[in-house]
C-alpha cells in the first residue's frame, strides 16, 4: 500500500518545516498503529509511505488494511497547538506471481501501488484504488498529455479569447472574460475543459497561468487609452496557483511589468480554488486585496458551502453559476435563489454578474431579479482582443467622453 498524505504540503508553508516532521512522526506513529505486528511501514519520501502487508490471501482484506489506516488519519494531528486535518489517498497492489527475482517482484509491486495512488488522488481525497492493468494505459497517456502541454506552453501555443459582459441597467459594455485555448497544430483548437484539469493535477497550470496572467495584463494596458473609468481585468487564479507561495509575487510582478493598477484587477476564485487550502488561500488573497487587487467568487451558487466563502473572502462580485441562469424564468425555485443571491450581494456592497445568458428570457429575467450584469452567448461569443478592440472604440466614439465600466476575466 503506497499512502500519500492529502494536505501535508500546505504545513510546510504555514508552520516551517520542523512543525512539518512533527507531523511526519505522528503519522508514523498512526500507521504502525493501524497495522498488524507482521506488516511493515516505511516512510518512502516526502509525505509518502509504504505498508507491506504479507499473508493476505484477498483484495477485501487489504482494503480492511486500507481503511484502518484511513480511519487512524481521521482525527486532526495537534501541533503547537493547532489541529492538522491531513487525511491520506491509498494505492493498493497485490502481488499475483511467484518469481525466482524478488526485486523485480517487489519493483513492479511498487510501481503498480504508487500507479493505484495516483488513480485515489485524481479520484478525490481520501480515496483506496487497487490496482488494475488500465491503470499503465491511462498513466502512460496521461504522461504524453502532460508532455504535450508542457510543450505547448514552452512554443506559445495558447491564445486568449474575449467574451464582453454587459451591464443590465443599460446593456453597455462592463467588461470582458478572457479564455485560454490551446491551439494544437495537429488537433486543432482545445478549449480550456480539454486541458486545464491536466494542467492542475500535473502542476503545468502553474506556468499557464503565470501566462494568462501576464497576457490579460498586457492587453489591459493596450486597452487603456480607449478604456472607461474603472476598467478591470479579471483573471482566474486555479487551486494550485491560489496555494502557491509565490502568487502575490507573481500578481504584482504582472502588474508592474505591465504598468497596471491594482485597482485595474479582479482576480476570480471557484469553490475549489477556495477549498483546497482555505487559510493558504485567504493569506493570499488578503495580501492581494490589501495592495487594491479586487476579488470575484466565480460560479456562485453551484454548492450551498460557497456561503462559507463570502464571510471569509475579501470579494467584489459575485458570478452566479450558469446552471443556475439555464433554468430561468422556468423554474420558480431557481428564480427564488437567485433573487436571495442578489439581495446577499446587495446587502454585503458586492455585484452580481449571472454567467451563460443564452436567450432573450433569461436576459430579462436577470434583469428582473436585480444582477449588475451578464455574459453569455446571446449577446457575444468569445473573440479575439481586436474584437474588443472595436467595440470599445464604437463606444467612446458613440458616448464620448462617458464611458462604461469594463472588466476581463480567465476560465472556462
Amino acid at each position: 500500500l503506497v499512502v500519500n498524505l492529502d494536505r501535508f504540503r500546505s504545513v510546510n508553508e504555514a508552520l516551517g518545516h520542523r512543525a512539518g516532521d512533527q507531523v511526519l512522526v505522528a503519522v508514523a506513529r498512526r500507521l504502525a498503529h493501524a497495522c498488524r505486528t507482521s506488516d511493515s511501514v516505511t516512510r518512502f519520501g516526502g509525505d509518502e509511505f509504504v505498508l507491506v502487508a504479507e499473508d493476505i490471501d484477498t483484495v477485501e482484506n487489504v482494503r480492511r488494511v486500507a481503511t484502518r489506516v484511513l480511519d487512524s488519519l481521521a482525527t486532526p494531528v495537534v501541533v503547537d497547538g493547532s489541529e492538522l486535518y491531513l487525511g491520506a489517498s491509498i494505492g493498493v497492489a497485490v502481488s499475483g506471481r511467484d518469481t525466482p527475482d524478488a526485486a523485480e517482484q517487489a519493483a513492479d509491486l511498487l510501481r503498480d501501488a504508487e500507479t493505484a495512488m495516483h488513480s485515489a488522488k485524481a479520484a478525490g481525497r481520501g480515496v483506496i484504488a487497487v490496482f488494475e492493468p488500465p491503470m499503465h494505459d491511462d498513466v502512460t497517456s496521461r504522461l504524453a498529455r502532460t508532455t504535450a502541454l508542457r510543450r505547448a506552453v514552452a512554443r506559445g501555443e495558447l491564445r486568449l479569447q474575449y467574451q464582453p459582459i454587459f451591464t443590465c441597467r443599460d446593456d453597455g459594455i462592463r467588461g470582458v472574460e478572457a479564455l485560454v485555448r490551446w491551439e494544437d497544430p495537429e488537433r486543432g483548437v482545445i478549449p480550456p475543459s480539454g486541458f486545464l484539469d491536466l494542467a492542475e493535477d500535473s502542476g503545468v497550470i502553474l506556468e499557464i497561468g503565470a501566462w494568462v496572467l501576464d497576457e490579460a495584463c498586457r492587453q489591459a494596458a493596450l486597452w487603456q487609452s480607449i478604456a472607461p473609468p474603472g476598467f478591470h481585468v479579471h483573471v482566474n487564479l486555479s487551486a494550485r496557483q491560489l496555494g502557491d507561495p509565490g502568487a502575490v509575487a507573481l500578481v504584482r510582478y504582472a502588474l508592474d511589468r505591465h504598468d497596471v493598477m491594482p485597482g485595474q484587477l479582479c482576480l476570480e476564485v471557484s469553490e475549489r480554488s477556495l477549498d483546497a487550502d482555505p487559510e493558504a488561500a485567504g493569506r493570499a488573497l488578503a495580501e492581494l486585496a490589501e495592495m487594491g487587487v479586487a476579488v470575484a467568487i466565480d460560479g456562485f451558487g453551484a454548492s450551498h458551502s460557497m456561503l462559507a466563502s463570502v464571510q471569509r473572502v475579501p470579494l467584489g462580485a459575485l458570478k452566479i453559476d450558469r446552471f443556475l441562469t439555464s433554468r430561468l424564468p422556468s423554474d420558480d425555485k431557481t428564480m427564488a435563489l437567485v433573487r436571495g443571491i442578489v439581495a446577499l450581494a446587495g446587502a454585503l456592497g458586492l455585484d452580481t454578474v449571472a454567467q451563460g445568458v443564452e436567450t432573450v428570457e433569461q436576459r430579462q429575467a436577470v434583469i428582473d431579479l436585480g444582477c449588475d450584469a451578464y455574459q453569455g452567448y446571446l449577446r457575444a461569443r468569445p473573440g479575439a482582443a481586436a474584437v474588443v478592440t472595436a467595440l470599445l472604440e464604437d463606444v467612446r466614439s458613440r458616448q464620448g467622453s462617458h464611458l462604461t465600466v469594463v472588466r476581463l476575466g480567465d476560465k472556462d
